[in-house]
């Protein structure tokens, strides 16, 4: 049936469903994404969770991959900024890669969406320029620096890592604890085979790790 009230020669104008914004959507699109991932996001269960038709939603945010980058957009906007904290140059490294590592651990719904949709270096990058700041606040400058930054963001990066595949290891699948309770070997020290028959503690393990890096390459710096 033709409007009576478009203007004459032109096709009537469209209506998005009314209750209906682009914010609704993609926060139920976020739930959904926190809770099974991206896979778990189709625009048939989304409008099923608003009680809209699909048409609705495409009329709001356009197609399935729009909505996945608003979803991330609106996750980037509230993650916490990394920030460094102390006195010494020690502390504000290793409070900026604590904080980093504490972002993809607080958020790996969000690292896993950011690599779906090819935009991982977005995620990351705000953390590098932090640390970069306090390299060279800390007296690095060149390719001495450049190493140090890398050192620190693989190492926060290996971590994060394999704590993702601990997190999403299959049940059942055996573990290398598993593997060492198999071995007797007199090269190696028996308390160091006992410590390996045991699951790692891995928040010690990265602080041992970063503290030690750290140290290491300030001292370089200060012997120059």
């Amino acid at each position: 049936m033709i409007n009576p009230t478009a203007p004459r020669g032109r096709p009537a104008a469209r209506r998005a469903p009314a209750a209906m914004s682009f914010d609704r959507i993609v926060e139920t699109a976020r739930e959904l994404v926190r809770t099974g991932g991206a896979d778990a996001l189709s625009m048939r269960k989304l409008s099923a969770e608003l009680g809209v038709a699909p048409t609705a939603i495409y009329w709001h945010v356009g197609d399935r991959e729009k909505l996945l980058n608003a979803v991330l957009d609106a996750e980037l906007a509230e993650l916490p900024e990394v920030r460094a904290n102390g006195t010494t140059p020690n502390a504000r490294l290793r409070s900026v890669a604590r904080a980093i590592r504490r972002q993809v651990q607080d958020a790996p719904h969000v690292q896993a969406l950011a690599f779906v949709l090819d935009r991982s270096a977005a995620v990351s990058f705000p953390g590098q320029v932090a640390l970069a700041r306090e390299v060279t606040a800390a007296g690095l400058h060149g390719e001495e620096a450049a190493n140090a930054a890398r050192a620190i963001l693989f190492l926060v990066g290996g971590f994060a890592m394999l704590e993702g595949n601990f997190r999403t290891r299959p049940p059942g699948q055996r573990t290398t604890q598993e593997l060492w309770s198999e071995i007797t070997a007199e090269d190696i020290d028996p308390i160091l085979l006992a410590a390996m028959r045991r699951p790692a503690d891995t928040d010690a393990l990265f602080t041992y790790a970063l503290d030690n890096l750290i140290e290491s390459v300030l001292t370089r710096s200060r012997s120059r």
